[in-house]
Order: C-alpha cells, then structure tokens, then sequence
C-alpha cells in the first residue's frame, strides 16, 4: 500500500515538475507570453499575445505531464490505476485553467482535455491490466 501511495505522489511530482518547465521553455522562448501577474485577466491577456508556438508548447505539457508523471507513477508503484490518477489530476487542471482564464482558444480547451487522457492510455497500455 506504501508503495502504491508513494508512487503515485512521486507521478504527480514528476507530472507537475514536467507542465512547470513546458511552462518556463514556453515564456523563456516567447518572453511576449508571460503574464504580468496572477490576474485571470492578465494571463488571458498573455496568452493571447502569445505566437501559436507557445501555445503548442504549453499543450504539449499537457500531454507529456501525465505521460511521463503516469510512466514513472505506474513503474515506481507497480500499479496501474497510478497513471491514471496522474493524468485525472492534469485533466482537471486542464478543466480549471479553461474554465477560469477568459478568452482561451477552443483548440486548448480540446487539448486539455484530450491530451491527458491520451497519455493516460498510453501508460495502461504499457503496464497491462488494470
């Protein structure tokens, strides 16, 4: 049980580390994209500013978040369910940030949701039955 639990908690904190630096590679490459406070307003206003490219790459940590966070969940506690704790906690991550920042295109909203759950699959696949 130790382990199931330790494993899981070591998934999120590798998933959360991943998003955090999608995050940073994002506004260290597209400076433009970075919001000038915590305001909704402000990181929408960012956001929108933001080249396409930036977008992407913030999407793309939503897939490699729970994709790499689930791998290491499911391996370190070598329980299946694990991946899929992880990548429900980046879906509704996902789910939160579209619904509380304005003005999001619907691509990412479609993203947010899909991208979690396709790495999600991804881990059972590779960890068998759950």
């Amino acid at each position: 049980m130790l382990r199931k639990i330790l494993g899981t908690l070591a998934g999120i904190l590798v998933a959360m580390l991943v998003v955090t630096g999608m995050d940073a590679l994002s506004h260290t490459l597209f400076p433009e994209s970075v919001a000038r406070s915590m305001d909704y307003a402000d990181i929408a206003a960012a956001i929108a500013a933001a080249p396409l490219t930036a977008k992407v790459i913030l999407a793309c940590g939503w897939f490699l978040a729970p994709l790499i966070g689930g791998l290491v969940a499911t391996q370190i506690s070598n329980w299946p369910l694990s991946g899929w704790i992880v990548a429900g906690l980046i879906l509704l991550a996902c789910v939160a940030n579209a619904a509380l920042i304005p003005g999001l295109p619907v691509w990412m909203w479609v993203a947010g949701v899909v991208a979690p759950l396709l790495a999600g699959l991804i881990v059972k696949g590779t960890t068998g039955p759950a």
